[in-house]
């Protein structure tokens, strides 16, 4: 899903698709590197978010994690994740659990 689409755009799409099935699986593909973008997908309910520098070997590693059910987000935009996690998580959870986020988060098993 590209954000910036022509037409309905990308978060309004992501929208109505997740509406509509509440399990589909979207992964977003943007040219935008901003936590809001990142925090506005996220909050839709996609389970992916690359940008357009990725990698197609990043693009394919991320669309075998979102397939399966996974998230990814790719390494560009980790450092927005992890500094909002930062922010609030750290916080309310304990160090050991913060440790454990951060690592489900990178798309880690535990």
């Amino acid at each position: 899903m590209d954000l910036s689409m022509p037409g309905i755009g990308g978060l309004e799409a992501i929208r109505k698709i997740r509406h509509r099935d509440k399990t589909a699986r979207v992964l977003v593909f943007s040219m935008h590197e901003s936590e809001t973008f990142l925090t506005r997908a996220l909050e839709e309910g996609v389970l992916g978010y690359i940008t357009k520098r990725s990698a197609a070997k990043v693009m394919i590693e991320a669309i075998r994690h979102v397939a399966q059910g996974r998230q990814f987000i790719g390494q560009e935009m980790q450092t927005h994740l992890n500094k909002k996690a930062g922010s609030f998580l750290s916080e309310t959870l304990s160090p050991r659990e913060f440790e454990i986020f951060l690592l489900l988060a990178t798309g880690k098993s535990v």
